[in-house]
């Protein structure tokens, strides 16, 4: 008899297990519908932030590893080394979509000083930096908009753009 009863406890513990499942996949899914709940991190962004910066981000505090993200790109910008001042905003908006500082930051980046900086200091031809220009301007007003869909409550982003 005495054997039986962890079995018996695990069996238990299984069901019960089994039963809840379904009713806490629902509440998780609610929860997110209402923006009380993040989506889960995809391998993809796990893979840019690094180990370390993944587990923080999974303890729930995605916005400070959101916030290296935007002090990496300010290193960036101050080499203006563009594309990495996008993939470092790109990761910080990923990790706090409903932040719009980190929307404004990026989109201000590309918008007006990528697009400035390739313009005037490129040293490219004319012609080049000014379609490179013209293609950053772009991508500052993309990430605006994509701001602007992710925080419809704000009113901050649509001013901007």
């Amino acid at each position: 008899m005495k054997s039986r009863r962890p079995l018996l406890a695990a069996v238990v513990l299984l069901a019960g297990g089994a039963l809840r499942l379904p009713l806490e996949q629902g509440v998780t899914e609610e929860f997110r519908q209402q923006g009380l709940l993040s989506k889960p991190i995809d391998i993809e962004l796990r893979e840019k932030i690094g180990q370390n910066s993944w587990a923080i981000a999974l303890s729930g505090l995605r916005t400070l590893v959101a916030t290296f993200a935007n002090l990496q790109a300010s290193s960036h910008f101050s080499e203006c080394a563009w594309p990495d001042v996008e993939s470092c905003m790109e990761t910080a908006v990923e990790l706090s979509p409903e932040g719009p500082y980190y929307w404004d930051m990026g989109a201000w980046h590309m918008a007006y000083n990528a697009s400035s900086w390739y313009r005037i200091d490129s040293g490219l031809p004319p012609i080049r930096a000014k379609a490179e220009s013209r293609r950053w301007i772009e991508k500052g007003r993309r990430f605006y908009e994509r701001g602007i869909a992710n925080n419809p409550g704000d009113w901050q982003l649509p001013s901007l753009l």
